[in-house]
């Protein structure tokens, strides 16, 4: 498929992750970013420390009135997903405005991580930067296997989404590559393989777009781990790029 040079008809909303979200100065550059290949784009800023169920309300309330009823593209990067489907099933009469709704890196099955950071909790007293709130513990468990079980036992399945039009974007690093993924007082720092942040197994919900060779982190931002710029763009468009194809029905 080749983007066309009419780009999409209807607005592409990015719902970012736990950790980005906030960043405005990364957001804005992002955006600057899509509004050359997109018409319409909107970035869901929010504020630090949220969890889950504060996160899906305050997107609820963006495409309740910032958005008032236009047809959109949703794009969730890792947590950023799981805004949108909790999102969704709070206020299902919002599907009807959904054309799309694609996944990236979002931990649908869990992650390790989260694991490991409550067990972390348990040992030794860390302070709250990962998640700039007192609910570090609350929202920790908001990712591991057992919580997202019950999640996917709640919300709608894919099918009740909208089926064909549900996609994900599984990222992973294909090389046998080590990472400091946190590295706060108290934790230390955690050095695991990249796909084990989220697993492409636990990244896999709706149909595959494609498998991309990108970190977790650096899928949707610049300046992560010395990658290049076109990284984080090479996702967007591939998102972008399917958006346009269910546009013209070609999905």
């Amino acid at each position: 498929m080749k983007i066309t040079n009419k780009r999409l008809n209807e607005v592409f909303v990015f719902v970012p992750g736990l950790l980005v979200g906030h960043k405005i100065y990364n957001l804005l550059m992002v955006r600057d970013f899509l509004k050359t290949k997109v018409k319409k784009v909107y970035i869901h800023a929010r504020e630090r420390g949220m969890d889950l169920s504060e996160r899906a309300d305050w997107l609820v309330r963006i495409l309740d009135s910032e958005l008032d009823g236009r047809k959109v593209h949703l794009f969730g990067h890792s947590a950023g997903g799981l805004d949108i489907r909790l999102a969704l099933h709070r206020r299902p009469d919002l599907m009807k405005n959904v054309v799309s709704l694609t996944t990236c890196g979002t931990p649908h099955r869990g992650t390790p991580i989260a694991d490991q950071y409550l067990r972390a909790l348990k040992s030794t007293k860390i302070d709250q930067m990962l998640f700039g709130s007192d609910k570090a513990e609350i929202i920790a468990k908001q990712f591991t296997w057992g919580y997202l079980q019950e999640f996917a036992d709640t919300v709608q399945t894919i099918e009740e989404l909208g089926g064909d039009k549900v996609f994900c974007l599984p990222c992973s690093i294909s090389k046998k590559w080590k990472t400091p993924m946190i590295n706060w007082r108290g934790l230390g720092t955690l050095k695991i393989a990249n796909d084990s942040t989220v697993t492409v197994f636990s990244q896999t919900y709706g149909k595959v777009i494609d498998y991309m060779d990108v970190d977790h982190k650096a899928a949707t931002l610049p300046f992560r781990y010395g990658l290049s710029w076109k990284t984080y763009q090479d996702v967007f468009m591939k998102v972008i790029e399917n958006c346009e194809a269910v546009e013209r029905g070609e999905l």
